[in-house]
């Protein structure tokens, strides 16, 4: 069937996964055909990528918050094309999506005047209309920094484990669960107790990003909670920006990390997203993610043995 829309956004996928964006890209436009998503349809042309100045481009974003901050970057490339870009976002994204390059404007979801915007499109469509490569994706980082007036120091010096020889201990932010109602969470998802054998390595003070449900896992005395602290994303970035390194499952934190340019360690499962690609270990997304990946479905454990080597190296500098 040449019209079946989820084989087209499962080759989309595919493609995406051996770094061909073009192809994938333009295959994944099938996912507004399928069930799993609903289009956002006002009586404005959607946008194609030519150059019109003088108009306002809203730009909404879809799917989850980490799929947000990855394609976020792409807003400064389509302004100088458009006389405003109004992004459409929702409200634990917009702080920190309003330091973005490129943004004139935030709004959230619900009702909008049509006299609003000239054009829209889809942010996870800006690459595809901008001719985006895997070679030509726009790296450079921080691309998202901290609000002005979230700018506090939140962690606490001294309550991780002690160190030894008079260092400074390495900060490390850690997250183990993402959001249970994505696709794949049952793969990609870990315990808590997964994390286990790294934080047996001496001179870090553990500081947990996690937050929702999966945070009441949390029993330890040497861990430094910040769930209550967060309440949106401009939170985390203000936690993340104060760390030395951010080691978590494939979720939203690594992406804030990665937009921030905090180094970050990204424990995979054994078939992780398409936009990890296939076998390498770094990622052309993010120049400070390290990728750790599963040998084998569910283990977990050998993926946590290689990140506690790497990180007791690292502590050992």
């Amino acid at each position: 069937d040449p019209a079946m829309a989820d084989a087209h956004m499962n080759l989309g996928m595919a493609l995406l996964k051996l770094g061909d964006l073009p192809a994938g890209l333009s295959e994944f436009e099938w996912r507004w055909q399928t069930r799993q998503f609903t289009p956002f349809m006002p009586p404005h042309p959607r946008w194609d990528g030519s150059p019109l100045p003088g108009k306002t481009l809203l730009v909404h974003t879809e799917q989850g918050a980490g799929d947000a901050i990855q394609f976020v970057r792409f807003v400064q490339q389509a302004r100088p094309r458009v006389g405003k870009v109004l992004l459409i976002a929702p409200d634990s994204l917009s702080a920190l999506f309003a330091t973005a390059a490129g943004v004139d404007e935030i709004r959230g979801a619900g009702a909008i005047a049509e006299q609003a915007f000239d054009v829209h499109i889809p942010l996870l469509s800006l690459p595809m209309v901008l001719g985006a490569t895997l070679q030509t994706i726009p790296a450079q980082t921080p691309y998202l920094s901290v609000p002005p007036d979230r700018q506090v120091n939140v962690l606490r010096m001294g309550d991780g484990r002690p160190t030894t020889g008079g260092k400074s201990p390495l900060r490390v932010g850690i997250a183990w669960a993402g959001s249970p109602t994505q696709g794949n969470d049952r793969n990609r998802s870990a315990r808590l107790a997964d994390f286990a054998p790294l934080f047996e390595v001496p001179g870090i003070e553990w500081h947990s990003l996690q937050v929702g449900e999966k945070s009441d896992d949390l029993d330890s005395s040497f861990i430094i909670p910040h769930s209550s602290f967060i309440k949106d994303w401009a939170d985390t970035a203000a936690i993340v920006s104060q760390l030395d390194l951010v080691i978590s499952v494939d979720t939203g934190v690594v992406h804030l990390a990665g937009a921030l340019g905090v180094p970050a360690w990204v424990l995979l499962c054994y078939a992780p997203d398409w936009r990890w690609l296939l076998e390498r270990a770094d990622s052309p997304w993010y120049p400070s993610a390290r990728l750790f990946r599963q040998p084998r479905p569910k283990d977990w454990a050998s993926v946590v043995a290689e990140a506690a080597a790497a990180l007791r190296a690292l502590a050992a500098r």
